[in-house]
C-alpha cells in the first residue's frame, strides 16, 4: 500500500515516518520516498487506515492520501 504523507523535507523526517509506520502491528517494511511524498508500507496482515493517521498524529507529519 502507498501512504501520501505532507510535511517531509528531509532524511530526519524520512527516519521518523518510518518508524512510527514500522510501530504499527501487521507492518513488515516501510520504504519512505521523500521526493514523491509518500511511503510504500508492506503488511503481513490487515491494517486499518486509521492506524496511520493516529501513528502521526503526534508529529509535524499528516497522512494525506492512502492507496491500496
Amino acid at each position: 500500500m502507498r501512504v501520501y504523507v505532507s510535511g517531509m523535507s528531509c532524511q530526519h523526517c524520512k527516519i521518523a515516518v518510518e518508524k512510527a509506520f514500522s510501530s504499527i502491528e501487521g507492518v513488515e517494511g516501510v520504504n519512505v520516498n521523500l521526493e514523491g511524498a509518500y511511503a510504500d508500507v508492506v503488511l503481513n496482515s490487515k491494517v486499518d487506515d486509521e492506524k496511520f493517521i493516529d501513528a502521526l498524529a503526534d508529529t509535524a507529519y499528516e497522512v494525506v492520501k492512502i492507496e491500496k
